[in-house]
């Protein structure tokens, strides 16, 4: 199961795949016995959500497994290195937003505008059935 374009910004019972995962994981009718996730930021960037991912691993006996690293999440050492890695992972992507809402706000300052080239109206589209008069401008 794979979910292709789901962030682990995402809640894990909000993303369609990984929430039948961890109800096959759970059933325990099904042979399913580990999530195979390729990287932690994939799993979850919310400690709490994966913190949960743990709780459910190690008290319904399945295995939580990161292909990219060689931790054992079912260990309190494994708990604690995803805990601290998924914070960082977390203050990353917050310092990255806040880097972004600077950017932009220094750009307003500038007055060069938030967007990318903007369309100047010489170069709206002009309608066929409108004898040359202008369109009004179409947003994409």
């Amino acid at each position: 199961m794979t979910d292709e374009a789901a962030s682990g910004s995402v809640a894990p019972l909000d993303r369609p795949a990984l929430s039948e995962a961890l109800r096959r994981l759970a059933d325990r009718t099904d042979s399913a016995n580990a999530l195979v996730v390729s990287k932690l930021d994939r799993a979850s960037r919310d400690t709490r959500d994966l913190l949960d991912l743990v709780e459910s691993a190690t008290g319904e006996g399945w295995h939580l497994v990161l292909l990219v690293l060689d931790v054992d999440a079912t260990t309190p050492v494994g708990e604690l290195m995803l805990t601290v890695l998924v914070a960082i992972s977390r203050f990353e992507r917050r310092r990255i937003g806040e880097r972004i809402s600077e950017a932009l706000r220094a750009k307003q300052a500038r007055g060069s505008g938030s967007g990318g080239p903007s369309c100047s109206p010489t170069k709206w589209p002009t309608s066929s059935t409108t004898s040359g008069t202008r369109a009004s401008p179409t947003r994409r």
